[in-house]
């Protein structure tokens, strides 16, 4: 299986959860679905911001005021059609990513335009900014999201899960 985020000893941390998942059973489907539903509450915070959070803000006080004149509103940054926070926090979107197996899961989002939010490649119009991650991308200020990050309630869910499972088979 491979992780993906933006903070790679976020994935490091992901992928020794799997690995000791992979010790207690052969089949994931359990916490990966409860992993997916956090995945889509999480997003929802992203798409309900009043500001512009951790992401880079407007360029220019132009660029804000072009979108408010656009669609009314400033705020959330990642939120104009409604398209892209649709196919992030609805799992039956048609344009989600929502795919779980015995192994795998793979979370996201089929909008065209989202590679454009996640790359890494150099940019001149619009900014970074991953709606896709473990935590916090780039602009995270607690590598451990000690308080509430997606790394944490994952990593939760997998231990709890292990626990679970071991406590049915008699350890």
């Amino acid at each position: 299986m491979v992780t993906t985020s933006y903070i790679l000893s976020n994935d490091d941390d992901f992928q020794a959860a799997i690995n000791r998942l992979a010790k207690a059973t052969n089949d994931f489907r359990i916490p990966f679905g409860d992993i997916a539903r956090e995945f889509y509450q999480g997003n929802k915070k992203i798409f309900k911001l009043k500001s512009a959070g951790l992401y880079p803000d407007f360029k220019s006080a132009e660029s804000k005021a072009q979108k408010i004149r656009e669609v009314g509103f400033a705020y959330p940054l990642l939120f104009r059609t409604g398209r892209l926070a649709s196919s992030l926090v609805n799992a039956s979107d048609p344009e989600t990513v929502r795919n779980i197996s015995k192994t795998g899961l793979e979370l996201g989002s089929d909008v065209p335009y989202l590679k454009y939010h996640q790359s890494d490649e150099p940019r001149s119009k619009i900014p970074l900014r991953k709606a896709v991650f473990i935590d916090g991308g780039p602009f995270e200020q607690s590598k451990g999201a000690s308080r509430s990050g997606r790394r944490e309630a994952w990593l939760n869910i997998i231990n709890q899960y292990i626990l679970d499972n071991i406590d049915l088979q008699g350890f």
